[in-house]
């Protein structure tokens, strides 16, 4: 598969090169199923690549969480947006507690990201997204853990 003149298939995972054409590819494709590869292809570029700091993660999760439409995508981007240790990853996984087919996979990756120590995160926001993963998982021991 190529997206512009970037063949995918031998791309590396620290070739950054094959970010913009796999974003290109999930927004253009006529045919679903490449667009679906094209994001799984994207985010498991995020997860792996070395080349990226956390805010630059959460930029480029943020940029294609308008294209997901299938729960498989929205778990991927809730696994990559709880890998960031940033304050801004905070929102968009809360925004996924209303989605009830991904909303536990929300509530454990707001758990473990709040667990860490993220910068810039204040402690009411940490408290409200806590409350939030409370009120909304049903798996006891997530709620333990917030």
């Amino acid at each position: 598969m190529t997206a512009g003149r970037v063949d995918l298939r031998r791309a590396t995972i620290d070739d950054a090169t094959v970010l913009e054409p796999l974003l290109s590819l999930a927004r253009s494709a006529r045919d679903p199923s490449h667009s679906i590869m094209a994001l799984r292809g994207y985010f498991q570029f995020i997860r792996a690549t070395k080349k990226l700091d956390d805010a630059q993660r959460l930029q480029k999760i943020t940029a294609v969480l308008v294209l997901i439409k299938q729960n498989g995508e929205k778990r991927m981007a809730i696994s990559a947006l709880g890998a960031c240790s940033t304050a801004g990853a905070v929102t968009p996984l809360v925004a996924y507690l209303a989605d009830a087919p991904v909303a536990e996979d929300a509530c454990s990756a707001l758990v473990a990201l709040l667990g860490k120590d993220v910068a810039g995160l204040a402690m009411d926001q940490r408290e409200q997204a806590l409350r939030a993963v409370i009120a909304t998982s049903r798996n006891g021991a997530t709620k333990r853990a917030a």
